[in-house]
């Protein structure tokens, strides 16, 4: 086995076909410019979200239909929960009619401790929605088949991390939020 000191270097090496992203989400951006710009094709499946911003996810996806020799997909796991996979094969299958509305509440524990505390900025992970809720806008968008075309959404920093203190910094991502999409 090889250790490789970055992606360029695996990039580089010629080992691989095929890459997986699943590093912190605001160094998604980076590496997947590399991959996607580098000379030997490599399919890529990078864990969600895809970037942290738009103006980056936009890039990243234009770079990609450029290149016709390799596939870039985003890891949403959630579809393949067997709970979630079995609730979207009875939506799919026609029974329950045409989705009209979609409603997901989830009460959850604070986000889990990570490398170096990375998910505790907005900076870092692209904030909540985008950490952990983007699961739900997607299983939101599969049921009704459909793209939103209208978001608003309200949130705060009411219970969690507010005691929390990393480099001088507490943490700023949201604890609740309602969200019309």
């Amino acid at each position: 086995m090889e250790v490789f000191s970055g992606h360029w270097e695996l990039l580089e090496s010629g080992l691989c076909d095929v890459l997986v992203v699943s590093t912190p989400n605001m160094t998604h951006y980076e590496i997947l410019m590399d991959i996607i710009n580098h000379p030997k094709p490599h399919h890529v499946l990078v864990e969600k979200p895809l970037c942290t911003t738009v103006a980056h996810c936009k890039e990243v996806v234009n770079a990609a239909r450029k290149r016709l020799d390799i596939l870039v997909q985003v890891g949403l796991e959630y579809r393949y929960m067997p709970p979630v996979a079995k609730l979207i094969e009875i939506v799919k299958g026609g029974n329950l009619g045409q989705v009209k509305m979609v409603a997901i509440q989830e009460h959850r524990f604070p986000f889990l401790v990570k490398v170096n505390n990375w998910n505790r900025f907005n900076v870092n992970s692209g904030g909540t929605l985008v950490e952990k809720c983007c699961h739900f806008f997607d299983l939101m968008r599969l049921f009704a088949g459909a793209n939103p075309v209208r978001v608003m959404a309200s949130g705060a920093i009411d219970v969690n991390h507010k005691d929390e203190i990393y480099d001088g910094k507490v943490p700023d991502i949201i604890d609740n939020a309602y969200v019309i999409y």
